[in-house]
């Protein structure tokens, strides 16, 4: 598969990746919080370390391109 990394846009994309990335927490990223953040990891921590990665930082999509060559790219808003 190939793709291109884009700036997400504002808006409801923009909106859903943050969700997304915030709300899904999984056993790696409590090791990842023990790694930033003092005391013990815990769920909301690793959210608020999330947030404000994704706040602070620039989020990126990748738009993949499938095997017949359709891209995944969301309809233009």
């Amino acid at each position: 598969m190939e793709g291109i990394a884009r700036e997400l846009r504002h808006g409801s994309e923009r909106d859903e990746a943050k969700a997304a990335y915030v709300g899904s927490v999984n056993v790696a990223d409590f090791v990842e919080c023990f790694l930033h953040w003092h005391g013990r990891p815990l769920r909301w921590k690793i959210q608020r370390l999330h947030q404000m990665w994704f706040d602070g930082g620039i989020p990126l999509v990748i738009d993949l391109t499938g095997p017949e060559g359709s891209t995944t790219q969301p309809p233009p808003e």
